[in-house]
């Protein structure tokens, strides 16, 4: 009975010196190769309002001018009339001024960061996943699996 406990102890010490050799063989960590964030384009539009001096002529209501016009068209010599007209009196120069709200719309373009592509090399294998954030320089493993609590992740 002494000898089946001794080898019993035997195997479960040599078990254990097995179990523990092949752990040790397995990686604490993936070494992350690469991060690529990324970014979705967001366009937010926004009114964009100035005031304006905006300058007009005055309108023409010169009696004297309109009747002249209408007499010149009659006798056939509006190129005659118009040299004559412009010889007799200068042009209106009558102008006023008045303040305009003009309006347009500018797009802001902005980027937000939505996930990160990651490669990574485990077990000599690269391997690719998203994450929802940046892991850093290496991701935890267990078993050959990563350890990715709280992580949403998609492997490829």
């Amino acid at each position: 009975m002494v000898v089946g406990a001794l080898f019993s102890i035997g195997v479960a010490t040599a078990s254990g010196v097995v179990a523990y050799a092949l752990s040790a063989r397995e990686p604490q960590f993936a070494e992350v190769l690469t991060v690529q964030p990324i970014k979705e384009v967001i366009k937010t539009p926004r009114n964009v309002c100035k005031d304006v001096a905006v300058t007009y002529p005055h309108l023409v209501k010169d009696q004297d001018r309109i009747a002249e016009a209408a007499v010149n068209t009659e006798v056939g010599g509006v190129e005659r009339s118009a040299s004559r007209k412009n010889q007799e009196r200068p042009p209106l120069k009558d102008f006023f001024t008045v303040t305009e709200t003009r309006c347009s719309t500018i797009i802001d373009i902005s980027e937000k960061v939505v996930a990160y592509e990651i490669k990574y090399l485990i077990n000599g294998t690269v391997k690719q996943m998203r994450m929802n954030r940046d892991p850093g320089n290496q991701i935890p493993v267990m078993g050959n699996q990563l350890v990715l609590a709280g992580d949403s992740i998609t492997v490829q």
